[in-house]
């Protein structure tokens, strides 16, 4: 991701927030940085998920069951 994309999403971000009524940029930061540690956690998860697949290993993924709406792929397709 460049620069401009990184920017547009955060302009598109920060422009949801605004509609639900989230006026405060120090919540932006608190909402957008919850979301990028939901990014990285599903990244590295699959990751994991992808390895112990090479290796031949059974693995669970963080994101089975229950947990499946902490997804960052949940939240942002809907």
């Amino acid at each position: 991701m460049d620069t401009g994309e990184l920017s547009g999403l955060l302009k598109r971000l920060c422009k949801v927030c605004w509609a639900a009524n989230v006026t405060n940029p120090i919540t932006y930061v608190t909402q957008i940085s919850y979301l990028r540690f939901l990014k990285m956690l599903e990244e590295w998860d699959a990751q994991a998920e992808q390895d112990a697949r090479d290796l031949g290993q059974p693995r669970r993924s963080l994101f089975e069951g229950e947990y499946e709406v902490t997804r960052f792929a949940f939240h942002t397709t809907r």
